[in-house]
């Protein structure tokens, strides 16, 4: 089990690059990310592009070992922890 993130549905949250398919494009038309919701397996998160938007998960493994970084609305690491 991973400890909960504390994140709200709906806040702003940043994340890494590498989620996206194309990186460069990414974070050139990136509008903002939202955090959606959590699940005991990660967190899913909606990107919003001009063109519209899509929505990702993040396995908590992925969080756990630095692959994706996630920051919350005050632009602290959020860490996957086991309990």
């Amino acid at each position: 089990m991973w400890q909960r993130s504390f994140l709200t549905k709906g806040e702003l949250v940043t994340v890494s690059n590498v989620i996206y398919q194309e990186p460069e494009n990414a974070s050139k038309n990136l509008i903002a990310t939202r955090f959606v919701d959590e699940f005991p397996h990660g967190i899913r998160i909606e990107c919003e592009f001009p063109d519209g938007k899509y929505r990702r998960f993040i396995n908590w493994p992925s969080i756990y070992v630095g692959h994706v970084k996630v920051r919350d609305s005050f632009g602290n690491e959020v860490r996957a922890i086991r309990e």
